[in-house]
């Protein structure tokens, strides 16, 4: 039975679906007709079957390598594909639930918490959140007044995305520092998440913009004074952060601030700060450790730029102070530890001057 190759594409879909049977029964007598195979994987497409329109494009253009049109139409056919699959993944289903008006109250919640366990561990399921538009709706739910529980999972996914470098940047780059140190301050339900995405934020992001524009070494090395410079900024929203959190009335608060200002001013030092990794330079002959021992050197000055700010606060300083005293035998140890990271990260506690106003 000749294959009807020359009939124009019928625009109604059930002239479509005869079309894939009049090639293959074109096909049952030569199978290795290119222009059939052609044809077929137009229906196909056309019937939005993707998977068999790019079996035959394939199959047509390994018959026929230099078949132009074939070739054409595979590379639409798998962008296409590749589309459809993204389209059905996951994260994409779960962005989709969260949008809609009718996801009851429950499912929502059920949604958030899948989201936080996938995107923990996976840096690619959490820049297909930022790629589906998913954080202005993590960030929506998050201001959102009618749900707590939801505001809370919508914080706990943001901070488990952003324990990734690059999604870490994509975050700073969206959202606003300053909003989150507010929800620190005025939501006393979110604060603790809040510090906590705070904190990741301000630890995992990569290299600080002012720095990452230019300057530097040479070699692409950041001088100390960058660093220092850099970290300003940075340690001037931290410091608002952990003072509203210090002050909070809630003790999961302040303990929530305490712990922050330990891991912040004990962070290990960054890829992008030091010039060789950690197992590299274990290998290292003696004459080539300096640069390595140069870098730690810088980043000792950038822990001890957050350590002297810290202490140049009046409110962050007399917070921890007066936590001392707590009746919390728990809260006066983390008042202890913090304060001991503190003075241990300083470089020259004979310089450091208590200044008002944060």
């Amino acid at each position: 039975m000749p294959c009807r190759v020359h009939r124009a594409l019928p625009r109604r879909r059930h002239c479509l679906l005869s079309r894939p049977q009049d090639c293959s029964a074109s096909l049952e007598l030569d199978n290795k007709r290119v222009k059939s195979l052609y044809r077929r994987a137009q229906a196909y497409e056309a019937l939005d079957k993707l998977s068999e329109a790019f079996k035959d494009l394939k199959l047509a253009i390994h018959i026929d390598p230099k078949n132009k049109p074939a070739i054409v139409a595979a590379r639409r056919v798998k962008d296409a594909l590749a589309a459809q699959i993204q389209d059905q993944s996951p994260v994409a289903q779960t962005v989709r639930e969260l949008t809609a008006d009718d996801t009851l109250a429950d499912r929502r919640i059920a949604l958030l918490k899948s989201l936080i366990g996938t995107t923990v561990d996976d840096v690619g399921s959490s820049l297909e959140v930022l790629r589906r538009q998913g954080l202005p709706v993590l960030w929506e739910i998050t201001k959102a007044t009618n749900s707590e529980t939801e505001a809370h999972l919508a914080i706990r996914c943001m901070a488990s995305m952003a324990s990734h470098v690059p999604v870490a940047d994509a975050l700073i780059a969206e959202l606003s520092l300053a909003e989150i140190v507010g929800l620190v301050e005025g939501y006393p339900a979110l604060a603790v998440g809040a510090v906590g995405l705070l904190l990741r934020l301000l630890t995992k992001c990569s290299k600080p913009q002012a720095v990452a524009a230019g300057g530097g070494e040479a070699d692409g090395t950041l001088s100390t004074g960058e660093l220092e410079a850099a970290e300003v900024g940075r340690c001037d929203v931290a410091i608002d952060a952990w003072a509203a959190a210090m002050a909070s009335s809630e003790a999961e608060v302040r303990d929530a601030a305490l712990d922050a200002v330990v891991n912040w001013c004990s962070e290990e030092a960054p890829k992008w700060a030091t010039p060789v990794p950690e197992e590299d330079a274990r290998r290292l002959p003696m004459s080539e450790r300096k640069a390595v021992q140069e870098a730690e050197a810088r980043w000792k000055a950038v822990i001890g730029v957050r350590a002297s700010r810290v202490c140049q606060s009046v409110e962050v300083a007399m917070a921890m102070f007066n936590l001392l005293d707590s009746e919390s035998s728990s809260e006066r140890q983390k008042a202890l530890a913090a304060f001991g990271r503190v003075a241990a990260a300083i470089p020259d506690p004979e310089m450091v001057q208590v200044r008002s106003g944060g």
